[in-house]
């Protein structure tokens, strides 16, 4: 049996390890996804929702177009997310006072409590996560990938 164990680890490792990255971070983010869906469970958000809150919490007022460049969804997927998030008055909207066709979004008491939250539990996902890797790897695969979002956003493939 511990050799069978081995032999998968094995052939695992060696399938990964011929991957691209980009293959690598799609299949990353599938597996992150299927974490934070546990962990979010209980609010009744997806983890979409809550990336939208979380961002419109540590950044509030901008508009749905700078949160949705910011998090890499599209613009049409952005509004149904802050559409639901306005209903379950975790957020709300405000017009700009200098340019009426401009909307800026705030998170309420009750988004920002949830956040706080969700944050506790998150924490303890990333505690989770970290522990998978070797001393230091965690945060320097952070660091990488903040590196490669801001590469990204500021020059964005054709």
């Amino acid at each position: 049996m511990l050799n069978e164990i081995s032999a998968e680890a094995e052939a695992t490792a060696d399938f990964y390890s011929a991957l691209p990255l980009g293959q690598l971070l799609h299949i990353a983010g599938r597996q992150m996804d299927e974490i934070l869906k546990q962990s979010v469970a209980d609010s009744g958000l997806t983890p979409e929702q809550v990336s939208v809150l979380g961002a419109v919490q540590r950044m509030p007022g901008y508009g749905q177009n700078v949160y949705a460049r910011l998090l890499g969804i599209n613009d049409a997927t952005f509004g149904r997310y802050a559409t639901r998030l306005s209903q379950e008055k975790l957020l709300r909207r405000r017009r700009s006072r200098n340019d009426r066709r401009l909307v800026a979004l705030y998170p309420t008491d009750k988004g920002a409590a949830l956040v706080v939250n969700l944050r506790k539990s998150l924490k303890s996902v990333n505690t989770q996560l970290n522990s998978l890797l070797p001393q230091g790897e965690a945060e320097k695969m952070c660091r990488m990938l903040r590196d490669f979002t801001v590469a990204y956003l500021a020059d964005p493939p054709d």
